[in-house]
């Protein structure tokens, strides 16, 4: 799976920046100015790799909700289509055309009702953003 592998990637870039991170704070700890500087400059260039990974992921998640709705949306269609049509051939067979006709019209009236409770599978992608709380972190020492 695309994005186990990607989660992979972007762990080993956030274990990276979380190393930086803790040499900056020991350097800003010794205060030696040319420690600082340095151990600043590798930590923001591992937030950007970080970043970066992070982007990726992120947008694996999304390719992978996208592509579920996708199939979910087909099989509506697959599903709905032929009842659709039944609907709307009964209601022109029954003579009363000031009834919903229109395929508009149903999808609309269907669109005012509740919907039923929905279990997804997750299947190893989460639904919201990875959380890391080392880029949180950098945002703020770097």
């Amino acid at each position: 799976m695309m994005y186990t592998k990607q989660r992979d990637k972007f762990l080993k870039a956030e274990k990276a920046l979380q190393r930086a991170l803790d040499r900056l704070q020991a350097a800003r700890n010794g205060d030696l100015p040319s420690d600082i500087t340095t151990a600043r400059t590798a930590a923001a260039a591992c937030e950007r790799a970080a970043a970066e990974e992070w982007e990726l992921l992120e947008e694996q998640r999304r390719q992978h909700w996208e592509a579920r709705a996708a199939e979910a949306q087909k099989a509506l269609e697959d599903l709905a289509l032929p009842f659709l049509a039944e609907v709307i051939q009964c209601r022109r067979n029954s003579g009363r055309m000031g009834l919903m006709v229109a395929p508009v019209q149903i999808l609309q009236h269907l669109g005012t009702l509740p919907l039923p409770p929905v279990t997804v599978a997750i299947d190893g992608v989460p639904a919201e953003p990875l959380a890391s709380a080392a880029l949180d972190q950098a945002e703020e020492d770097v």
